[in-house]
């Protein structure tokens, strides 16, 4: 007769999770839910930045390299000295961190593409074209701020991502709505370049006839 509870009991042996040479204890299997979770949203975020930007992206991946190292000290759980628990959240902070680190190169890849944006265009009033531009324009500096702030501080990165995570999509939707108002704004300073090639064109004729009229009087 077969012994089905005996059955049972190795195979909820089989199903449990090892760590550092055991069983997983229950905090451990939630520090394994929370690194799943972070890493996968940080390699989502690499991704958006690398499609922003693809030459921005390395150290977050750099960081998720650093967290996967973690994880595997965790599941061998070699020495005396190996804390489970602890490289598991090790691993959370590094992928913490590839969130700021890609949403740092992020912000700053959106403030030069700014930055470059006004430069093309500082001979012309933006506002009058773009409607959002004055608040554009303050979340670039705020933006710039902040990063100037927190390396002044030495603040962990760990503790920023979220903060920055957010402020990156801000700024690309800023860029994305700059870069549509090229056209209009290409078209307006023909115009205005016309206006002022006319504007001393008339001058030049006004010269001219009077000295005209000046030496045919003479």
């Amino acid at each position: 007769m077969t012994n089905t509870t005996g059955s049972a009991d190795t195979g909820s042996e089989a199903a449990e999770i090892q760590l550092g040479g055991g069983a997983a204890s229950g905090e451990s299997l939630e520090l394994l839910q929370q690194l799943h979770s972070r890493y996968m949203e940080a390699d989502r975020f690499a991704r958006k930045v690398a499609n922003f930007r693809d030459d921005v992206a390395i150290p977050a991946h750099n960081e998720l390299r650093y967290a996967g190292y973690h994880l595997l000290i965790a599941l061998a759980g070699q020495g005396e000295n190996v804390s489970t628990n602890e490289e598991l959240r090790n691993a959370i902070s590094h992928c913490r961190r590839s969130i700021f680190e890609a949403a740092e190169a992020g912000i700053i890849s959106a403030l030069d593409m700014i930055a470059i944006f006004q430069d093309d265009y500082k001979s012309v009033t933006i506002s009058d074209i773009v409607p959002d531009y004055h608040t554009i324009n303050k979340n670039a500096r705020e933006a710039q701020s902040l990063l100037e702030q927190n390396r002044e501080r030495g603040t962990d990165g760990a503790t920023l991502h979220d903060d920055y995570s957010v402020l990156f999509d801000r700024l690309t939707t800023d860029v994305a709505i700059l870069e549509e108002h090229r056209d209009e704004l290409n078209k307006k300073m023909r115009i205005d370049r016309l206006h002022v090639l006319r504007y001393w064109f008339a001058i030049t004729i006004t010269v001219v006839i009077g000295v005209l009229g000046i030496i045919l009087t003479t």
